[in-house]
């Protein structure tokens, strides 16, 4: 444990041991029996009825993250109970509530219950106290919300001040959100056209934390309703001295093959600290550190115009060295934990135990082939002499042909690259005869400037294991690949090595290396491994422009985060709300 984990926890600890002493004397002096001071459990739901507040907020007290905030308001509450409202005070009953208990039990504090509104005095103080409690138990968003509300009012005499009533409804609505937005659902915007036709960009999403089970946080302390950073100030909106282990709570179901999931991005573990351009490289740091490594190969070839991407797997370490160097010296690298990870969303094809292989596009799973259902497209070289025509104007309604985003790239004088589906691809080859477009990751199509990175980058598409064993797998035909079920052996073969690797270290902890033809783990010699997650292999229906697992390799039950289950609203990016860009056919539209 790290020094700040054993502060913390020692803090913690202390904390639950004042309440065991200092209870039993404090409802001594609210008339009721000291002995209810001394139950577990118990004497929180005494003390939420000295503070004149409901039973049910004991709910929030066993979730992880929201029970430390709501000790905080429930620490401050007792001390107003004893009218101890000085903004001096509640600094103390925020931040040394040890010491504001034994202040209320062993000295001669009063119990007065609610505050007296009627007097000016109190009124004043506990206003300027409410602002306190408000601005660090929520940080700028609390403070913000109280000027904006709070001032707006005058109070009145014998009436409870606007600014307390805002003030408690909005700490209540935190909490309350807060614990709904962990355990039960959240919901999530469609970035990026990876899922289309099923999910479109602007789509709004409720994903269910209870289909598969919520899981804690793995670091409960961060500041309510963001991610992973805070906006403006771009930093962590989470701090690591207090982590928890991976523990899912019960759920409806396991996850069932073709289920939309949200799920913590498996390749962020390590991020390129830039907020600013967080969706191009803040989560693809391997994607970002081989194109600028297989650049310096390149800018060191004498053969420049033969130059084979494949050799850069030969001997990567150098030009990785270099180019981790660079990211390291110019921004910086962030290690973020599971549950901060960047947030996806796809379709999972594969669970734990199948057999994952894609012949000519053709999924095909344990050995069949996977249905193509509704909404799955590929790409196609369309004959440009049907966009002139204007063949695809009586396609866009019908087949929520999105033009600005799904003609593509010219690749010839004559064509252009559109994805389809099964039915848009039908009714273009009743007229014409289009040609499938076979993607090519291993190619590179030439060298262009990263103006964020300050130097060139490869347009390359690099697919998981990143390994020249596995050269010629490409979207189009990839695998066969197994996916690792909890409790399943593995022998540890040289090609398993290399595709299970990940899991083994970066995922279930363990070192791996390899030493006169030996596989040592945790540097022991070991001939099979045993897996102790489930794993998962998910992919966008829009398949041939998604980044996906073929990309970035397995999915761990640890980085599940629910089921995509209603579009609740969307809206076509293209038009927004003002100019009636709502999609009125796809509100309140099950979602999958």
């Amino acid at each position: 444990m790290t020094t700040a984990q054993i502060i913390f926890s020692v803090y913690i600890y202390a904390m639950l041991a004042t309440y065991f002493i200092t209870l039993p004397r404090i409802f001594d002096k609210v008339g009721r029996p000291s002995w209810e001071g001394y139950v577990p459990v118990y004497n929180f739901y005494i003390a939420l009825k000295v503070m004149k507040r409901p039973w049910w907020w004991m709910i929030f007290f066993i979730m992880p993250g929201i029970n430390f905030l709501m000790m905080i308001i429930c620490n401050v509450e007792m001390g107003r109970t004893f009218r101890k409202f000085h903004w001096k005070e509640t600094l103390t009953q925020i931040f040394l509530p040890h010491w504001t208990y034994f202040d209320l039990a062993f000295k001669d504090a009063v119990y007065f219950g609610d505050t007296d509104w009627a007097i000016d005095e109190q009124r004043k103080e506990r206003e300027l106290s409410d602002h306190v409690a408000l601005f660090f138990t929520v940080p700028f968003l609390g403070h913000a919300l109280y000027y904006a509300f709070g001032f707006m009012y005058k109070d009145k005499p014998k009436k409870k001040s606007r600014t307390a009533e805002w003030v408690s409804a909005i700490l209540f609505a935190i909490v309350a959100a807060s614990g709904i937005r962990t355990y039960v659902f959240e919901a999530y915007t469609i970035p990026t056209p990876s899922m289309e036709k099923n999910m479109l960009v602007g789509d709004y999403l409720f994903v269910s934390k209870l289909h598969y089970g919520p899981k804690l946080p793995n670091t409960p302390l961060a500041i309510p309703f963001v991610h992973n950073t805070i906006p403006i100030i771009n930093t962590k909106s989470y701090v690591e001295w207090w982590k928890i282990d991976h523990t899912r709570l019960p759920g409806f179901s396991e996850v069932k093959r073709n289920d939309v999931m949200v799920f913590n991005f498996p390749a962020g573990d390590t991020a390129i600290n830039d907020p600013g351009v967080e969706g191009l490289m803040g989560h693809t740091f391997s994607k970002i550190r081989d194109e600028i490594a297989m650049y310096e190969m390149y800018m060191k070839s004498s053969n420049k115009t033969n130059f084979n991407p494949a050799d850069f797997y030969k001997n990567p370490g150098p030009y990785r060295k270099i180019a981790n160097n660079y990211l390291q010296e110019e921004y910086g690298l962030i290690r973020r934990p599971v549950d901060k990870r960047e947030n996806y969303i796809k379709r999972c094809v594969g669970i734990p135990g199948d057999k994952i292989q894609i012949i000519d596009d053709q999924l095909i799973v344990n050995g069949k082939n996977a249905p193509h259902f509704e909404g799955l497209q590929f790409n196609y070289l369309i004959d440009r002499k049907i966009v002139n025509q204007g063949l695809l104007d009586g396609m866009r309604e019908e087949y929520d042909l999105i033009f600005n985003r799904d003609i593509g790239l010219n690749r010839t004088q004559d064509s252009v690259i559109m994805p389809l589906t099964k039915e848009a691809h039908d009714f273009i080859k009743s007229k014409t005869q289009p040609v499938k477009y076979k993607m090519n990751p291993q190619v590179i199509s030439g060298f262009g400037t990263n103006e964020r990175l300050g130097r060139a980058s490869a347009d390359i598409r690099l697919l998981y294991p990143n390994h020249p064993k596995f050269v010629d797998w490409t979207v189009n035909n990839y695998g066969p690949i197994w996916v690792p079920k909890k409790g399943a052996k593995i022998e540890l073969t040289e090609e398993n090595v290399i595709l299970y690797g990940r899991c083994i270290t970066v995922f279930e902890g363990h070192t791996l290396s390899q030493k006169d033809g030996k596989v040592l783990i945790d540097g022991k010699e070991a001939k099979e491994y045993k897996f102790e997650m489930n794993y998962y292999w998910l992919m966008g229906d829009n398949r041939h422009n998604s980044a996906d697992s073929r990309f970035w390799g397995f999915v761990p039950e640890d980085h599940v985060v629910g089921k995509a289950v209603l579009i609740w609203m969307s809206v076509d990016p293209e038009y927004g709300f003002l100019k009636g860009g709502i999609r009125w056919d796809r509100v309140f539209k099950w979602a999958g």
